[in-house]
């Protein structure tokens, strides 16, 4: 049997979370979209103790590991990609919609400046023809364009126009994706609670067996487990069309979040921003 992933182990030939890891890997994820996928700003956040030390390596292929997911992937023969993957196989660390963040930051990833230089449309414009990103000029206070020989070169864009044209996009045309995501969302969390309500009552009755048959000490997980039961039941988690449904709401909600908050959003979306040419032309899209 092959070793599970950091957070999860083997039980009885299935994969299950690690009693001891599941907190620390779900600690590694938050670290990993709160920083962006920044390898040195992730490991310096982590405790001298903390369990596990990846290298930049071992940390990517950590992170795109379908187990992560609730699946279970089976390697093409002499290569690091996925030939295949049985989805609903085991509890899921990622969420859906953490997923969606950081297949989005994995995409643009390249270069990566340090956290308080990351600006609202970090890695988010690129030029239409040589599919360069734009890059922030702190004296001019612009995106520019740095490719020579391309119409991009010498361009520059202005943070407060590029946002108030991304949040009128957002408003226009991603109600609909956002709605799908919400459905999504209740879908993976029905799917999830079922695997896991199914592995909590299961090893409840088998700790219940054994305490009918006079072994002592159980009573502890006994009643964690009943709690943990009671918790994955239907109705016990909120709704996250509400969230979405808020946003939409009113304009000037998104209009009024923070350009952290705003980024979010734009990376869970995967909101692209193409320069086109002649000044200010930019065309907003993939908001899938």
């Amino acid at each position: 049997m092959r070793r599970a992933p950091f957070g999860f182990t083997y039980t009885n030939g299935r994969i299950a979370r690690s009693a001891g890891n599941w907190h620390h890997a779900r600690l590694l994820v938050e670290l990993a979209i709160q920083h962006e996928l920044t390898y040195s700003l992730i490991i310096n956040a982590l405790a001298v103790s903390f369990p596990w030390q990846p290298t930049r390596w071992h940390f990517s292929c950590w992170l795109s590991n379908p187990t992560l997911r609730g699946g279970v992937g089976h390697h093409v023969p002499g290569s690091h990609r996925w030939a295949k993957v049985e989805w609903g196989q085991g509890p899921a660390l990622i969420s859906v919609a953490e997923w969606r963040v950081i297949k989005q930051l994995l995409s643009i990833r390249g270069h990566q400046p340090c956290r308080d230089q990351t600006r609202l449309f970090s890695r988010l414009i690129q030029c239409r023809r040589c599919a360069r990103h734009f890059r922030w000029n702190h004296q001019i206070a612009h995106y520019i364009g740095k490719t020579a020989g391309c119409h991009c070169h010498g361009a520059q864009l202005e943070e407060g126009a590029l946002r108030a044209a991304t949040i009128a996009a957002l408003a226009r045309r991603a109600a609909p994706r956002m709605a799908k995501l919400a459905m999504e969302w209740a879908n993976h969390q029905s799917e999830k609670e079922c695997y896991e309500l199914r592995a909590c009552r299961d090893r409840l009755a088998q700790l219940e067996s054994l305490q009918c048959e006079g072994v002592t000490g159980l009573n502890i997980a006994i009643c964690q487990l009943r709690d943990q039961i009671v918790a994955l039941s239907p109705g016990a988690t909120s709704d996250a069309s509400m969230v979405y449904e808020c946003l939409l709401r009113d304009p000037a909600t998104l209009a009024n979040l923070s350009n952290d908050a705003l980024r979010k959003i734009l990376l869970e979306f995967a909101v692209g921003i193409h320069y086109i040419g002649d000044g200010f032309r930019v065309s907003i899209g993939h908001l899938n």
